[in-house]
Parts: C-alpha cells; structure tokens; sequence
C-alpha cells in the first residue's frame, strides 16, 4: 500500500479514489477473510475490497463498523458490502411468491 496522500479519481467507480493512477486491483473476498488473507492482498497492493457476508445475523451496522475497521488496518477500504440473500432475486424480479417478505429483507439490509 503507498504511503502516499494523493487522491487519484476512479474512472471505472465514480466517486471514488485511488493513492495512484492507473489500473487498480481490488478484491471480492468473504467476511472470514482471516487476517494472513488481509495482509496478503495488502502486499498485493489492494486498496478496494467486495466483502460478501453469507451469514444473515452478521448484517448490522455493528458488524459492518467491524468490518470496515479491520480492513482498513491493512489498508483496505470496502466499496460493496454485498448480501446474496437480497441480489438478484427471482421473487422480486419475477413477481413470485415470497415477494414481500423478499422486499422486506432487503428493506432490512439497506437500513442496516
């Protein structure tokens, strides 16, 4: 990770910004990534992350603080905190049974 404070805009993500120009490497990881995983992708020079939380109950602000927390003791910042249960869901999109519970739930997340 540079030490550098430059803020470089992002073309590919409007409204975020990298340490450096160019072409950036980010990372799609789970919330478990363990700490050797962290430092890994730091060496690598990560500096976004998508964490996927598969476990429902860890979808809080609580958790999310922790999250980003600990990512960014190595450096990382998360861009996408993504949940499986509310992406691309055929009830919702499909008009199925199970709708508005799915509605809900995805309230639920962005509240969160």
């Amino acid at each position: 990770m540079s030490t550098t404070t430059n803020q470089v805009p992002m073309r590919a993500v409007p409204g975020y910004y990298s340490s450096a120009p160019g072409i950036q490497i980010a990372i799609q990881t789970g919330a478990d990534a363990t700490d050797e995983d962290l430092q890994f992708f730091q060496q690598l020079g990560v500096e976004w992350a998508m964490v996927g939380i598969r476990d429902q109950s860890q979808h809080t602000l609580d958790f999310y603080k922790q999250l980003v927390k600990r990512f960014g003791d190595h450096g990382i910042k998360i861009y996408r905190i993504a949940n499986s249960s509310v992406h691309n869901v055929p009830e919702i999109t499909l008009n199925l049974p199970g709708r508005d519970a799915k509605i809900e739930e995805f309230k639920q997340f962005i509240r969160n």
